[in-house]
């Protein structure tokens, strides 16, 4: 966690302001709960982000790795990506073994983004979203 922690104050201190701090996880893992659509310095897309995060990724034990979830909570989160997919985000990631989402794959503040949610909202997983940076 301590390196996870230093990855997100490089991140911070190197362009990115609003990267949040890690959230712990179940067995002592971590995920970044990230929220930035166009215009944030969280998107996806924008260049100081990704510069900051091919500089820094090398902080992250495991490259991000981070504890496994259960194996029927990771079925009811990937349930909910197909729920996304059927209803209009047909690019929307499966999460993966640690229950987070790319979120290179999906924009969260998309009217596309909020009607497939709304359609999914009785598959929702339960608790937080994680969404890890991802390469798109």
């Amino acid at each position: 966690m301590a390196q996870a922690l230093a990855y997100a104050r490089c991140m911070r201190s190197h362009g990115v302001p609003d990267f949040p701090d890690p959230t712990p996880g179940p067995g002592g893992g971590f995920s970044f709960q990230i929220n930035g659509g166009p215009g944030s310095d969280l998107d996806r897309n924008d260049p100081r982000r990704e510069t900051a995060d091919a500089a820094y990724r090398s902080l992250l034990p495991g490259g991000q790795q981070a504890a496994a979830l259960s194996a029927q909570k990771l079925a009811a989160e990937v349930k909910w990506a197909q729920c996304m997919r059927s209803h209009g985000l047909p690019g929307f990631p499966d999460p993966n073994a640690q229950g987070a989402f790319d979120s290179s794959g999906f924009d969260d503040s998309s009217q596309a983004f909020q009607t497939a949610s709304k359609a999914c909202t009785a598959l929702e997983p339960t608790g937080p979203i994680s969404a890890v940076p991802g390469h798109g």
